[in-house]
């Protein structure tokens, strides 16, 4: 059977952080990082 390839994205550090910061300091919520940062909630947690 052949497999379908998938993207694997990297984050960078600083970016992880930038995306933890604003959540944790109320800036955004989960769901808006992920629509904002362009990353998946999986990313987040």
């Amino acid at each position: 059977m052949q497999r379908h390839a998938r993207n694997i994205y990297r984050y960078s550090t600083s970016f992880k952080k930038r995306v933890v910061e604003s959540i944790e300091t109320g800036e955004y919520k989960v769901t808006h990082a992920v629509e904002i940062f362009g990353c998946s909630t999986a990313t987040i947690y």
